[in-house]
């Protein structure tokens, strides 16, 4: 019983780090960008998080996955990619506004200051407001972060198999909640994790 959930987690695996590793640089470029003079990118920037902010995800995925092969007449065979591709665009909109949070608080003296010390505007960034963001942000992202592990089970809605929809056929098949109850200690197990995983670069960065 457990092996057949857990061969849910590999996709469910991919999903979170794969949206994680590339939503979190292409949020912070955006914010940054959209926080620079280029009006037209503001626009874009806001006009995307606005579709992706107000739209559920479910929608999205299946969106992705049955719409635009109908609007494209291009059938999409490989339903880990559409995900993974899904989520990224997701939660790239909603770190783009955490970002945009983080940077608001920073004092705009830190770069004037810069200017003034002939820092250059990549060096600010990278050394400075960047590591503000970051800090700033942590525990938004920490909830964000738990969020997504929960959002995989959405994943389901488009025939890819994780553990949640394994410990369900498991339920029907056998007529027992045990897949459940282990799905549910799993979930509040890798949550945990998470936290503590944050908790960690909290104390790194206060310390830093």
């Amino acid at each position: 019983m457990i092996i057949e959930i857990l061969e849910g987690l590999q996709n469910v695996g991919i999903i979170f780090f794969t949206t994680l590793l590339v939503s979190i640089p292409l949020a912070s470029l955006a914010a940054l960008v959209y926080e620079s003079d280029y009006k037209i990118l503001k626009k874009l920037i806001s006009t995307y998080t606005w579709i992706v902010r107000g739209t559920p995800l479910m929608l999205q995925l299946t969106f992705a996955m049955f719409g635009l092969p109908v609007l494209l007449s291009i059938p999409f065979r490989n339903r880990l990619l559409v995900a993974s591709i899904t989520f990224i665009l997701n939660y790239t909109g909603y770190f783009i506004e955490i970002f945009r949070n983080g940077l608001a608080i920073i004092p705009k003296s830190q770069w004037e200051a810069a200017t003034l010390l002939q820092i250059s505007k990549p060096k600010t960034m990278l050394k400075i407001i960047y590591p503000q963001m970051f800090r700033n942000t942590l525990r938004t992202l920490e909830n964000e972060a738990v969020t997504l592990l929960k959002d995989t089970a959405l994943i389901s809605t488009i025939a890819l198999s994780d553990i949640l929809r394994n410990a369900k056929e498991i339920l029907n098949r056998e007529l027992t909640i045990t897949p459940l109850i282990i799905v549910f200690g799993m979930y509040l197990l890798f949550s945990y994790l998470i936290i503590q995983v944050f908790k960690v670069i909290q104390r790194k960065v206060r310390l830093s």
